[in-house]
């Protein structure tokens, strides 16, 4: 594993402990550039990050971009419809 430079020896961390964290570490790297992209195009760039998401998931992304209810409304319709 990878430390600061002249660091003092740290505990071993388990390689499965590693994985664990890079893995979820992943998905809120989605989560942020999904809650972080434009409006136009959501749907799309749900679906492209957070290839697991359910219309749930989709809402509460919609929510966490504060977006008003008209307009997640309308985006999840647009999710609904590419979905099928």
């Amino acid at each position: 594993g990878g430390g600061a430079a002249g660091a003092k020896a740290a505990p071993a961390v388990p390689a499965s402990y590693s994985r664990l964290v890079a893995r979820e570490m992943g998905k809120c790297e989605a989560l942020l550039k999904v809650i972080l992209s434009p409006q136009e195009g959501l749907a799309e760039t749900f679906r492209a990050l957070l290839p697991g998401g359910s219309a749930a998931d989709f809402k509460a992304v919609c929510e966490l971009k504060g977006m008003k209810k008209t307009e997640a409304a309308a985006a999840a319709d647009e999710f609904v419809k590419a979905g099928s």
